[in-house]
């Protein structure tokens, strides 16, 4: 192998070893202390993998029952596992908790990042908030489960037939999560490969952004 393809391989390889993939972690973190209202809100970073809802089960199960419950979901995620996302979006949805794109630094709210299959996760939220800073970005995805949440095959947009099936299976999750399904034309539009930032018009236009009471 030419020595020039040696450096760039050792150079790739040292890139991904320094910044592995972290799965998704969770953690509770207490927010705006003031000494005497100290609410405290799941924090989850990382990447959402199939088994995600297990994985919050899990760390739900380990908590304290006697603390209070949880006040928000909190969560900074580049993406992941689609079906993991789908299941993490119906419990979000099940127990009715906001969802907040961000970060949690020091008791203070920070901006955060959700893109590709953790959009399906912020969308589980029946309150859903993108505080200034924070962004959402959208693209097409590589392979969608065939059966939404607990389908074992997945799809990949390889014919017309397949496009058509996952737009449905997208559609049909944005619609029941009351989000405006336009927003998956605009997404299948986008190659996986990309991203397409949305503006904060959009995301209230496309009702990713909910503020309920």
């Amino acid at each position: 192998m030419p020595l020039f393809r040696v450096i760039v391989a050792s150079i790739l390889l040292l890139v991904i070893s320094a910044h592995p993939v972290q799965a998704l972690s969770y953690r509770l973190e207490r927010l705006g202390c003031d000494g005497r209202d100290c609410p405290s809100v799941f924090v989850a970073r990382g990447e959402i993998e199939r088994r995600e809802v297990q994985d919050f089960r899990n760390f739900v199960g380990s908590l304290n029952q006697q603390s209070a419950a949880p006040r928000a979901f909190v969560i900074d995620s580049s993406g992941g596992n689609l079906a993991g996302a789908f299941g993490l979006g119906m419990v979000l949805r099940r127990i009715g908790i906001p969802v907040i794109v961000g970060s949690v630094e020091d008791g203070r709210l920070g901006p955060g990042f959700c893109g590709s299959a953790c959009v399906y996760a912020l969308m589980g939220g029946r309150s859903r908030q993108v505080p200034a800073g924070s962004t959402v970005a959208v693209h097409a995805p590589q392979r969608v489960p065939e059966r939404g949440q607990h389908g074992g095959q997945e799809l990949e947009p390889s014919t017309a037939a397949n496009r058509r099936q996952i737009t449905k299976i997208l559609t049909d999750y944005a619609r029941r999560m009351g989000v405006d399904p336009t927003l998956i034309s605009l997404t299948m539009a986008v190659a996986p490969d990309a991203k397409r930032v949305l503006t904060a018009n959009e995301l209230r236009r496309f009702r990713l952004v909910v503020i309920t009471k």
